[in-house]
């Protein structure tokens, strides 16, 4: 079962804990109203040594946001270097079980506590996805399966998101891959197997939430004005668009 179809629209706030007061930090989040927050786990920085998982930080940081009462997502991504087959910018393992495992025990140590898992950031970007085979929808979707996977078998009641995309306005296949065309490529390996719901990133640029592209009835701004990817409004609805034409549309963004 979709587990996200269990949980009503809300909003909520990324939050940045490490080296931070963490509960000035989780009391401004909740003065705002939110009942979510995301808090970024990078692999590398709490598995430098195989085997060798540092989970007090990562203890403390869930402890706060648990002591906050708000509904906690872990986004999930960067390989240490003892995984990769190479130590240029970010990028997953070349073992994908090896990040999968990793997975499994943050659901398994958090299981009842954390409430979905977003796995990886931005993948359709060269920097985040650096690796010698270069960008690929199909390695992240296999990437994904085993990570979907790892997570229900450690905590079934967990929420498991895609990776927000980055919306580039960009397409040369090796820095970047335009966000709607990764989502095709997405879908086109599977991707609505192995997910509760599909993660977006869609950024604004200074653009008014309720314009589109290349209209003249809206605020002139210096910049990223020019392409789809740079509207909010357009992207979550491209999104969904893409979404039904894959038949996958009671999954949430």
């Amino acid at each position: 079962p979709n587990m996200a179809s269990n949980v009503d629209f809300d909003y909520g706030v990324q939050v940045h804990l490490p080296n931070q007061d963490m509960t000035d930090v989780m009391g401004d989040a909740t003065a705002l109203g939110v009942t979510w927050v995301k808090q970024q786990i990078e692999w590398a920085l709490y598995e430098p040594d195989a085997g060798n998982v540092n989970w007090t930080p990562i203890d403390e940081m869930v402890e706060a946001m648990d002591a906050a009462g708000v509904n906690i997502l872990l986004s999930v991504s960067s390989a240490p270097a003892w995984a990769r087959d190479t130590d240029q910018e970010k990028g997953p393992p070349s073992d994908y079980q090896a990040f999968a495992n990793f997975v499994s025990q943050l659901a398994e140590r958090y299981s009842g506590t954390v409430d979905a898992y977003e796995i990886w950031n931005e993948q359709n970007l060269r920097r985040e996805w650096n690796t010698p085979n270069g960008i690929s929808a199909a390695s992240y979707v296999e990437l994904l399966r085993l990570s979907y996977s790892a997570v229900k078998n450690a905590d079934a009641a967990a929420i498991v998101v895609t990776g927000g995309l980055a919306p580039t306005g960009f397409n040369d296949g090796v820095n970047a891959i335009d966000d709607r065309v990764y989502l095709r490529q997405m879908y086109a390996a599977g991707v609505a197997d192995w997910s509760d719901a599909i993660g977006a990133h869609p950024n604004g640029w200074a653009n008014p939430p309720d314009s589109t592209c290349c209209r003249n009835n809206r605020p002139a701004v210096p910049a990223w004005d020019d392409h789809p990817s740079f509207f909010f409004k357009q992207t979550l609805a491209d999104y969904r668009e893409i979404m039904v034409a894959n038949n996958d549309s009671g999954t949430y963004i």
